[in-house]
């Protein structure tokens, strides 16, 4: 029983010990994934330049915040959780996009973003 909550306790710990760069890194590697989609998309014509636009435009949104958000030089979790929404949003945006059924077939783009997580 102790030896549950000692691997109880470290898990915890570990998870709780994520260091604020080490989660603005990952939020940068978002960005990164979903831009390199962006532009796999134009060159494949799976996106118009209207939709690449559109797509751009939601990803200048989201680092004009992500660089609001950080001035004091951390995000805070209110601020973060605020950041992983609109980048699920922001990658659900791409799928779609990407994935218009009303077209002519296409070779395949890229996959949702790989961090993309479902909140239920």
């Amino acid at each position: 029983m102790q030896k549950q909550f000692i691997v109880t306790a470290i898990l915890l710990t570990s998870l709780w010990g994520l260091s604020p760069s080490a989660n603005a890194e990952t939020l940068h590697h978002r960005q990164q994934h979903q831009a390199g989609c962006i532009q796999h998309g134009l060159a494949s014509g799976r996106l118009t330049l209207w939709e690449g636009a559109m797509l751009r435009q939601e990803q200048v949104q989201l680092r004009y915040l992500r660089t609001l958000f950080g001035t004091n030089g951390d995000l805070s979790q209110i601020e973060r959780r605020i950041l992983e929404n609109r980048l699920d949003l922001a990658s659900e945006h791409i799928y779609r996009f990407t994935h218009n059924p009303y077209r002519a077939e296409r070779p395949v783009s890229c996959s949702r973003d790989d961090h993309h997580r479902r909140r239920h």
